[in-house]
C-alpha cells in the first residue's frame, strides 16, 4: 500500500492540474477524484496525498500549519458549520464527484420543471433534494 502525507494549511496556488498547499504541489489524478470546483487561494485545507505527490482527498475547514496541527498523528479537520456559506444547512464532509453531479443535474431538472411558475427556492431545492434520492439509489 502506498505511503500518504498529509499537508495542512491555506492554498497557495492552484491550476486545473493540482494544488499548492504549505509550499508542496499535489496533483489531481484521472484515477481519483476529480478537482472540487468549490475550492479557492487562500482557503484552508487538509490534503491526504500519495508520497509521490497524488490528491487521495481534500478536507476544506480551519487548518494550522502542518507542523503545529498534525504533530505525530494526523488527523483529518470537520468542516466548522460557521464556515458554511450563510443560508445554506451545512453539507457533507465529503461529497463525491457523481454526487455533485447528480445534485447540479436535479436542481437543473427542478428549474426546468417548476419554470414560469411562482415558487420559492425551497420549493426547488427540496424537489431537487428528493429528485437526488432517487437518482443515487439508483447508483
Amino acid at each position: 500500500m502506498a505511503k500518504t502525507m498529509t499537508l495542512a494549511g491555506p492554498i497557495e496556488q492552484m491550476n486545473d492540474r493540482g494544488i499548492c498547499v504549505d509550499g508542496q504541489w499535489v496533483n489531481w489524478s484521472k484515477f481519483g477524484e476529480g478537482p472540487d470546483p468549490f475550492l479557492s487561494d487562500g482557503m484552508p485545507v487538509t490534503v491526504i496525498a500519495t508520497e509521490s505527490g497524488w490528491i487521495k482527498t481534500v478536507e476544506t475547514g480551519t487548518a494550522k500549519t502542518t507542523r503545529e496541527r498534525l504533530g505525530s498523528q494526523p488527523k483529518l479537520i470537520e468542516r466548522p458549520a460557521h464556515l458554511d456559506r450563510e443560508g445554506c444547512p451545512p453539507g457533507p464532509a465529503k461529497v463525491t464527484q457523481s454526487e455533485l453531479i447528480a445534485r447540479q443535474s436535479m436542481l437543473k431538472a427542478s428549474c426546468m420543471f417548476w419554470q414560469g411558475q411562482q415558487v420559492t427556492t425551497q420549493i426547488i431545492c427540496d424537489f431537487a433534494d428528493e429528485l437526488v434520492k432517487h437518482v443515487l439509489r439508483g447508483v
